[in-house]
């Protein structure tokens, strides 16, 4: 597939992520009565900021050192933080990273701005544990042009297991720190011609 082909279809498909999305999440968003009882359940909470930051973590490998996006996977994750967490029920073994961040006028707005992935910029990932819950990291995006400047820092593991405690209770007493790369984006040229 050659460049302007693979561009227009990750547009086209985020687009309709977006329309499926604003009613909520179109994929998997923890229940608050979610809970490990076997290795065929694993859930990742990563700090969003700011809160009308929606992010779309999705499925793909590792080719050449980067991360290519698997283009007809369904979403891991697509929605906004709640309180600052999202918390993704996710495939072990699924290797996933964040593609998109979509900039909301306000949480819950369809109206905002998409900063995809440029080819070459880092972006997060990692291999989804079997059984378990872990937490990454807190990821503080700002726009920047034609993206957003990516900063991380981690939370204190108890306050992220108080976050739990409060929305996903039976979770709580499972989280530990789980381990993430930053890989090269096999991402979009930036920036895109609009004409």
């Amino acid at each position: 597939m050659n460049l302007v082909t693979r561009n227009l279809t990750r547009v086209l498909l985020t687009a309709g992520i977006i329309a499926c999305s604003v009613c909520g999440a179109a994929a998997e968003t923890a229940e608050p009565t979610a809970a490990v009882t076997s290795d065929k359940d694993a859930y990742i909470i990563i700090g969003i900021r700011p809160e009308n930051a929606k992010v779309l973590i999705v499925r793909g490998t590792n080719e050449d050192g980067q991360f290519s996006v698997d283009g007809w996977a369904k979403p891991t994750f697509v929605d906004y933080p709640n309180d600052g967490y999202i918390v993704a029920k996710a495939k072990p073994g699924d290797y996933v990273g964040i593609d998109w961040v979509f900039w909301g006028h306000s949480k819950g707005s369809f109206w905002g701005t998409i900063f995809y992935n440029c080819k070459g910029s880092k972006t997060l990932v990692f291999t989804v544990p079997a059984g378990k819950v872990v937490y990454l990291t807190d990821v503080y995006f700002t726009p920047n042009g034609y993206g957003a400047s990516v900063k991380f820092g981690a939370s204190d593991i108890e306050t992220v297991r108080a976050y739990l405690m409060t929305h996903y209770p039976s979770l709580a007493d499972k989280v530990e720190q789980g381990q993430y790369e930053t890989k090269p984006a096999d991402g979009i040229q930036c920036p895109m011609s609009t004409r």
